[in-house]
């Protein structure tokens, strides 16, 4: 007797595969401005790091240029954290102290990319004639 085949076929592709998927998805739009603070001798703050880099990437920037990134550096042993003001007058508060920087992209993915508009593409429509003088 056989045993059924169940789950994957094949393995995960790994964080950084993961990694890059959630960054495809990444979208300042709604944001207004980013408050990053860390205590840079603090055991946890690479990961906020990590995502101060990624969302200050020339890709990422370009989503909305408006969109300023402020980066606070305290020496008070405050645990790191991510503060996004968005269009709509909300403020955002991610702790990062204990999260990595795929579940930091994963939460930006599900709350504030999800609030960015849809962008329909524009299809142009051609004659012949101006197919023919390209």
């Amino acid at each position: 007797m056989s045993i059924p085949l169940s789950g994957t076929v094949k393995r995960s592709a790994g964080v950084y595969s993961a990694l890059s998927k959630q960054l495809r998805g990444v979208n300042l739009k709604p944001v207004k401005k980013i408050s990053i603070s860390f205590d840079p001798f603090g055991s946890k703050t690479g990961p906020t790091r990590s995502l101060m880099y990624y969302l200050t990437g020339p890709k990422i920037a370009n989503t909305n240029p408006n969109c300023r990134v402020k980066a606070q550096v305290l020496c008070d042993r405050s645990e790191p954290s991510v503060t996004f003001n968005l269009n709509s007058g909300e403020n955002i508060i991610f702790k990062t102290s204990n999260l990595t920087v795929l579940e930091l992209l994963q939460l930006f993915n599900k709350y504030i990319s999800s609030q960015a508009p849809v962008e329909e593409p524009v299809v142009e429509l051609k004659t012949k004639s101006e197919k023919k003088r390209r």
